[in-house]
């Protein structure tokens, strides 16, 4: 037999008994200790320590407590090993196995449900070596056509007809096979037609963890946890602990005592807490947004708030964890807030975060079980870590291929979520087309709340918090202006608008945040970096530049309605833009008129005919091409889809279709003739508005605003 092989495990010789009772009292608990064992080996010390022999009594694994007095660990700890985890595990499973089977001898299929899914092969391959079993955790044992040994097999083994078919003919011949999986509802269904018994391995407790103790780091007897008077070993023979630090033993994973493998034997209960602690840091969410300061998130807002309440109570006890209303689908572009608000609702629940994104289960073409593998991977995870708020992201992925294959394993996965894994499991989809049906089912993610893009209220809060400790003296007025510089834009983008604006203030002597820091980010962030290379732009090219901005600029401000402009540069980018006009966004408004659309075309066909008035026809530049593309595509809007131009709705490209080609192009014509006289007769403030440009390089839209109020009190603007 394998010196892997636990100590005690049923089939294993037992090591050497202690040479005198004497001896034998020097040494520790056995390997492999376990709860049920803690009153007897108690007993045990009692009488070795009065001189007695013990009695050779009882089951194999009792009969191996005084055979393994002698222990083999050293001063500083002994080594603890993959394989002597394993064979924790492996006799546990054993243990639990033999309290079903009671006196029969039937051979039958056990489903041995094991949550700690990085140990399953371990503990798959040492069951299998000590029950002296055929082991089928990387493909089905060949050689196998009369059974004279049981069948140990990994779950996402038996999908096939052949591999179900080999678990029978195993049973027919009288030998017992085990399934290892995680939850018995993963397997499939011909198999779980033929299970007769299902041996959980439930997660630690304050119980089995200081048996583990005993196990892995041989000490002398159950260590105490918490401060509690009693502690644990008390409690256990009916004394009371109370006060006792334990909440944390229930998310132990068997790598936190690989982690901790040679610590003293007095350290190993203060080691292996700051392991998992340590691990438990990665789902925190100290760094999270406090919910109160979240904003603009309508119907999604109102329900974390009634999420926030039920999770509190069911963590005080006053209700169940069934009770939680603990699934839904968030839906939103990305950038809308909805990790921020996973991340508050944990935050504020006092929930840990585990965060998954359903794009990264796709199988793969090696192996089709990889996908899922990971999918489950990270369901284990997060009831490792509970209580948790899962976050899966990008759900509507199950809407396409290869990912549609994998929806049935999701759903049954958040079926298997009972309320005693204590895990709120919040998705994330940005397309209500991709959102499949059966994900709002009962028992799936049920509810579907919309998430709207941030308002420019919303933004300015955003940046109320974010900038909230850094001494900016910003006020009202300045966050609205930055709020409305910045719709359109995310969470994400916010936040990383305020780092370059601090990293901008911290490089200029430290001083405080301020407005244009702010704006100067964000116009970073739409419009990408200035360009170093392309700042010393011929004298004729520069002021081409500052008349094309400028004839865009004072149309933007001549229109019938809108938003206001909100900035003008003609710095050039690292994109290849020589400069920019910004509008505003009219938040009060989600239409357009016939009016609307053709200002716009007229706007963008001003900085072609600034360019034409201020240096004639032969100086227009080739900059003018995407002006030009985007007023065709707006022509075409209104002539094809929009019902300006007759009730029949079109789907044609003017490409295909010549005689809309031509009207368009009539159209655009009178309009661009239109925009040019405008210019002309408004020439001065086309140089003012210039002139203001080349010395400024950029003007806020507030004072081109003033230049044209100026203007108009002094000669009417049309």
């Amino acid at each position: 037999m394998s010196s892997n092989l636990p100590k005690n495990f049923p089939g294993r010789p037992a090591s050497a008994a202690a040479s005198s009772p004497g001896e034998a009292g020097a040494g520790s608990l056995p390997k492999n200790f376990t709860p049920e064992m803690a009153l007897a080996a108690a007993a045990l010390q009692s009488t070795v320590a009065a001189g007695g022999a013990p009695a050779q009594q009882g089951t194999p694994v009792q009969q191996g407590v005084a055979a393994e007095q002698a222990g083999n660990g050293s001063a500083s700890g002994p080594e603890v090993t993959r394989a002597e985890i394993a064979g924790y595990f492996a006799q546990r499973i054993v243990e639990l196995r033999d309290a079903l089977r009671g006196a029969s001898v039937r051979p039958r299929l056990y489903a041995i449900e094991f949550p700690f899914v990085d140990f399953e092969r371990d503990v798959a391959y040492v069951l299998a070596r000590g029950l002296d079993a055929a082991l089928a955790a990387g493909g089905v044992p060949a050689g196998e056509d009369e059974p004279q040994r049981p069948l140990v097999v990994v779950d996402r083994e038996v999908e096939t007809a052949q591999e179900l078919e080999r678990i029978v003919r195993f049973i027919n011949h009288g030998q017992d096979a085990y399934v290892l999986c995680t939850r018995v509802w993963q397997l499939p269904d011909a198999i779980i037609d033929l299970v007769d018994a299902t041996v959980a391995v439930p997660r630690f407790d304050p119980l089995s963890f200081a048996a583990a103790c005993v196990d892995f780091y041989e000490l002398a007897a159950p260590p105490v946890l918490g401060e509690g008077a009693g502690g644990f070993f008390a409690r256990l023979v009916g004394a009371r602990d109370s006060g006792a630090d334990v909440e944390w033993v229930h998310n132990v994973v068997p790598r936190d005592f690989l982690l901790n493998s040679q610590v003293p034997h007095e350290a190993v209960v203060a080691a292996v807490r700051e392991s998992v602690l340590r691990r438990l840091r990665r789902y925190a969410t100290d760094d999270a947004f406090d919910f109160a300061d979240l904003a603009g998130m309508d119907e999604a807002h109102e329900w974390a708030r009634g999420l926030i309440d039920e999770v509190r109570l069911a963590r005080a006890g006053s209700i169940s964890w069934g009770e939680v209303s603990a699934r839904v689908i968030l839906l939103g572009a990305r950038g809308v807030g909805k990790t921020t608000l996973a991340r508050a609702i944990a935050k504020a629940a006092g929930l840990r975060y585990v965060e998954a994104s359903a794009s990264a289960w796709a199988p793969s073409e090696d192996d089709a079980g990889a996908g899922w593998a990971r999918m489950n991977a990270q369901f284990q995870e997060a009831i490792a870590a509970a209580p948790a708020l899962f976050f899966v992201d990008d759900v509507d992925v199950f809407a396409h291929a290869p990912w549609s294959g994998m929806l049935p394993a999701f759903l049954a996965a958040l079926k298997g979520l009972v309320p005693e894994d204590r895990v709120v499991v919040v998705a994330g989809a940005q397309s209500a087309e991709g959102v499949r049906f059966e994900l709002r089912r009962p028992g799936a993610l049920e509810t579907l709340l919309v998430m709207p893009q941030p308002n420019s209220q919303a933004l300015a809060k955003m940046y109320e918090v974010m900038l909230r400790r850094s001494g900016s003296s910003l006020t009202q007025d300045d966050l609205e202006h930055v709020g409305l510089l910045s719709l359109g834009m995310g969470g994400r983008e916010v936040e990383l608008v305020v780092r370059r604006a601090l990293r901008r203030a911290r490089k200029d002597n430290g001083r405080a945040v301020s407005r244009d820091d702010l704006a100067q980010a964000i116009i970073q962030e739409r419009l990408g970096p200035e360009s170093q290379s392309r700042r010393l732009m011929a004298e004729d090219e520069l002021r081409n530049t500052a008349y094309h901005e400028a004839g865009h600029a004072i149309l933007e401000m001549m229109r019938a309605r809108g938003p206001r402009l909100r900035y003008a540069s003609i710095i050039p980018r690292e994109n290849g833009t020589l400069g920019f006009v910004m509008p505003g966004v009219d938040e009060s408004r989600s239409s357009e008129t016939r009016r609307d659309i053709m200002d716009s075309v007229r706007a963008l066909l001003a900085g072609r005919a600034a360019e034409e008035v201020f240096a004639g026809p032969e100086a227009v530049t080739s900059g003018c091409s995407n002006d030009l593309w985007k007023a065709t595509r707006y022509l075409q809007h209104l002539m094809t889809r929009s019902g300006f131009q007759g009730l029949l709705f079109l789907e044609r490209r003017f490409e295909d279709a010549p005689e809309l080609r031509e009207r368009a192009e009539a159209i655009l014509q009178a309009e661009y003739a239109e925009v040019v006289a405008l210019l002309q007769r408004h020439r001065p403030l086309l140089d003012r508005v210039a002139g203001l440009l080349l010395e400024r390089q950029e003007v806020s839209g507030d004072e081109l605003a003033r230049v044209v109020e100026e203007y108009r009190a002094c000669q009417p603007l049309a």
